[in-house]
């Protein structure tokens, strides 16, 4: 910067530039037309009174004199070579690597700081209004509102048996909106921890007041004051206090007064008021039956009972990054657990006419619940059991028929039971190596750190039971005892693989022995889900987005073949065998044939990669032994490349990531195991500690493995 002027520099790494030079002796062309076109002219537009005169100015860019030749150009090499050592801060571009080191934040632009500056000023000023409105409050015990300042941002509300002020709608929308866009820049932390508190105040107003709204469909047209319109309405008026609750309490503050309990509980008991009361009734309405009054009122109130279902969904995705970031009670996990049990297990409708609300909406808030709950289920281990006994004992609340069973829609358009989906994930969940760690903090509170830890390395390795294994660079890995990088790939990965496995093998044995307890014409619908829930593992058992159908199908298989064995199987035991069995059979000769078609259409020229994979292919098809298969840059690595150029934040790719990682270096282990006299025990000793750094942190590979 030279004299206020904006300047670049060149890089030094930039191509020679050529000389700095200008026209002295050049000639004028005789051409009459071109020098009538080469000047700027302005000419003001003649108009007619009474109009305003407007100027149309005219641009007329010159060309250059003839003849132009470069003997007539002069040189200037002090020019030249400051451009040249990037010296002039005239000319020079600014060099992106002397600006910031790569250890330090990129520096943020004038334009990023003006917005930044502009979001702090704006809820700065939002806080002002909204303070001096709430102390021209009246100050007696009934809370009405009387001052007209006041109401503009204040509407009066029943929490028990008083009357509360709370933020208007439009008022507490603008404030969640200005303070995400705060949180977003970085700035919440200046924001005085006083002014939250003030807020969370008033936004526990709001949502107090949920509880003792009527927003039962039912009871519509019973005698009150206001609308069922106007009763949902402030109902997601409370909602939209949660949010901001939530977005407070999630964006990583330290005091201790930020953290209430109470506050927790009062956003769940008012979540859970609009669910039970309102949301699932509505949803399980149906256009004829006897539901079909309540669908008849859903359809005329159907515009504010959307945006109520869709701030239900936010607010309970809010609840799940609260209990992963912040070590919650116990009964606030189970609650949260309870009320995604809730909205998973509700009967949708499988056709848009008889959804009063749509089909693909409530799926959306039913995905939402499913992530919230394999969150859970990824950060608390103990809560692992619960979440399974929960699943398994309300499947009889699904669909028999598969026709409204199957609302989960695949990436390859395929519809599969949302709860197959999160059984997988949830396999693929106990076999990822988790990255999570808690920090105490200094309000006592227990906040999510980026340390590595993992819950089930904390025994398995009795001599040092303290320290936790760390990713190294590539250089130094290979300088790593082997044995010592065998046994602690061993003991990361093997209680990851004994979680996945038994949590397979609990399921099916579940759904087994409920299924031999009735028939396909009985009561209990357990034997239609089986046959379900097996034809949606096999219908996913070729996709890389789910690793865990393969350790399902081989438990049920497993089993299947137990009961045929079994001389005490009964005839209809035997029965199902048979047909799950040649189910299975259909299934791996359909992926099989279509391995053989996509290797022969695979183009060889395509890359070394492609070539590669075909002979692997090949060689697993006609059941030869591949030991190169589990190769650091074999197919392990190009799948679990392949998920993470997917989605790096989405948590179930991530999911099926950490399974094959775990897959992979059992594989790796097994097979060192079988050639321990190999000569290349170097390129095993660095496969070892590739895949240590691998599963103890997700971004080495991008950042080390070339």
């Amino acid at each position: 910067m030279t004299n206020g002027t904006s300047v670049s520099r060149t890089p030094q790494h930039a191509s020679p530039r050529p000389s700095t030079q200008v026209p002295v002796n050049a000639s004028s062309r005789n051409d009459a037309a071109f020098k009538a076109n080469s000047r700027v002219e302005v000419q003001p537009t003649k108009v007619e009174p009474p109009k305003k005169p407007v100027l149309s100015p005219a641009v007329v860019i010159p060309g250059l004199p003839s003849p132009s030749q470069r003997a007539e150009y002069e040189a200037f090499p002090e020019v030249d070579e400051r451009v040249a050592a990037g010296a002039d801060s005239t000319l020079a571009k600014r060099k992106r690597e002397d600006a910031e080191p790569d250890h330090q934040a990129p520096a943020i632009s004038f334009d990023q700081q003006e917005k930044a500056d502009a979001a702090s000023r704006n809820l700065e000023s939002l806080f002002l209004e909204i303070f001096e409105a709430e102390d021209h409050l009246q100050s007696d015990t009934s809370g009405a509102v009387v001052s007209a300042d006041a109401s503009r941002y204040f509407i009066s509300g029943n929490s028990g048996d008083r009357e509360v002020p709370i933020l208007a709608s439009a008022v507490q929308t603008k404030l969640d909106l200005s303070l995400q866009r705060v949180i977003a820049i970085g700035r919440f932390h200046q924001i005085p921890a006083e002014q939250l508190n003030r807020v969370q105040k008033l936004c526990e107003s709001a949502v107090s007041c949920v509880d003792g709204i009527n927003i039962s469909i039912t009871d519509s047209s019973s005698d009150s004051d206001i609308g069922l319109g106007q009763r949902i309405g402030l109902a997601e008026n409370g909602l939209q206090a949660a949010k901001t609750l939530l977005r407070i309490m999630t964006a990583g503050r330290e005091e201790k007064e930020l953290y209430s309990e109470d506050l927790l509980q009062s956003i769940l008991n008012a979540l859970r008021h609009i669910v039970d009361t309102c949301l699932v009734p509505v949803v399980e309405a149906r256009s004829t039956g006897p539901e079909s009054d309540i669908f008849e009122i859903c359809s005329t109130e159907k515009k504010p009972l959307v945006t109520l279902l869709q701030v239900s969904g936010r607010v309970l995705r809010m609840l799940g990054d609260l209990i992963v970031r912040v070590d919650v009670a116990e009964g606030a996990i189970t609650a949260v657990e309870f009320l995604c049990n809730r909205l998973i297990f509700v009967e949708n409708a499988h056709s848009e006419k008889d959804a009063a609300l749509g089909t693909q909406r409530f799926e959306t808030v039913r995905r939402i619940a499913m992530d919230v709950l394999a969150k859970i289920f990824a950060r608390h281990a103990d809560q692992r059991p619960f979440i399974f006994d929960e699943i398994l004992t309300s499947l009889e609340k699904l669909p028999v028929t598969r026709q409204s069973a199957r609302q989960f829609k695949l990436t390859d358009g395929k519809p599969i039971q949302l709860v197959s989906a999160l059984l997988m994930r949830l396999i693929q969940t106990s076999a990822t190596h988790s990255s999570q760690a808690k920090r105490k903090q200094p309000n006592g509170s227990m906040l999510v750190d980026d340390a590595t830890d993992d819950q089930s390395h904390s025994e398995a390795d009795p001599t040092s039971p303290k320290k936790k294994p760390s990713s190294v660079a590539g250089d130094k890995t290979s300088n790593l005892d082997y044995e010592t990088l065998l046994q602690e790939v061993g003991d990361l990965t093997r209680p990851l693989q004994d979680s996945a496995q038994n949590s397979a093998h609990y399921l099916v044995k579940f759904m087994v022995q409920r299924a031999l307890t009735a028939t396909k014409t009985g009561d209990q619908p357990y034997r239609n889900l089986l046959d379900i829930f097996t034809e949606d593992f096999i219908s996913v058992l070729g996709s890389t987005d789910w690793p865990a159908a393969e350790v399902l199908l081989r438990s049920l298989l497993s089993n299947m073949v137990g009961l045929m064995e079994n001389d005490k199987s009964g005839a209809p035991a035997k029965n199902m065998a048979l047909d799950l069995m040649g189910l299975l059979g259909s299934g791996i000769s359909d992926l099989q044939i279509y391995a053989r078609q996509a290797v022969q259409t695979l183009d060889a020229k395509e890359s070394e990669l492609s070539v590669h994979l075909a002979q692997i292919a090949e060689d697993v098809i006609d059941e030869k032994a591949a030991a190169y298969i589990v190769g650091f840059n074999g197919p392990y690595r190009a799948v679990t490349e392949y998920l993470e150029t997917r989605g790096s934040n989405d948590p179930q790719l991530q999911s099926a990531r950490g399974y094959y990682l775990t897959q992979w270096a059992r594989s790796a282990r097994a097979v060192s195991a079988e050639d321990s006299d190999a000569e290349d025990e170097g390129s095993a000793r660095d496969l070892m500690g590739n895949l240590r750094n691998m599963i103890i942190d997700p971004r080495w590979l991008e950042a080390e493995g070339g």
